[in-house]
């Protein structure tokens, strides 16, 4: 049995023992049947928190030094990736084998801003709600997820702005897309094991 589960309609967290037909504990929300166990370590933060308000920056520093620390920030797979040109143009896509988090989550444990890159571009909505209005990742409500950008790319010996952003819930479920939110692009960070995965909705 998981230790919480948490509300695919508003994000609340309940006991781990709610079944699949159970109602939502939050009374504003009633909803049923949609609920995804989350590890202990997600669960107990989000059980602390507001069911209405955004996770706090201080949480997902907290959450991006933990996974600097227990080395949990390569992905490995095909992942294609996006860099923007000198011009801001979209260059074509170029796949990795793999792709090294840390640099992304060491900036966001030490509650830096986004820098800019080698010309002047910089991912501006970095901290912001993700609203989710694909409905590609788990819960709707709209103010659950902030989005972050991935540090820069490094492309060469030049460093540009990717199509990458980390995706995070307010119960530290963590997510990677490489290609701007582009649906087969998803991967989730695994809170009970420590591994990244391929995510489909």
């Amino acid at each position: 049995m998981p230790d919480y589960m948490r509300c695919n309609s508003c994000g609340t967290v309940g006991p781990g023992d709610l079944s699949l037909t159970a109602t939502c504990p939050n009374a504003s929300c009633g909803a049923g049947g949609s609920f995804t166990a989350i590890g202990a370590w997600g669960g107990e933060l989000g059980a602390r928190q507001d069911s209405y308000t955004t996770g706090a920056p201080t949480d997902i520093r907290v959450l991006a030094k933990r996974l600097v620390d227990t080395k949990c920030t390569q992905i490995k797979g095909v992942i294609s990736v996006n860099y923007k040109s000198a011009s801001g143009k979209i260059l074509p896509k170029e796949d990795f084998q793999e792709r090294e988090l840390n640099k992304a989550l060491e900036r966001i444990a030490n509650g830096q801003a986004m820098p800019v890159d080698v010309a002047n571009n910089t991912h501006h909505n970095d901290g912001a709600i993700y609203k989710n209005k694909e409905g590609i990742l788990p819960v709707r409500d709209a103010n659950y997820y902030v989005e972050l950008g991935v540090l820069v790319g490094s492309r060469g010996w030049e460093v540009r702005v990717s199509s990458e952003r980390l995706v995070v819930g307010r119960c530290w479920d963590l997510y990677y897309t490489s290609l701007h939110y582009d649906a087969a692009s998803w991967w989730v960070f695994n809170t009970v094991d420590g591994h990244w995965r391929p995510y489909s909705n």
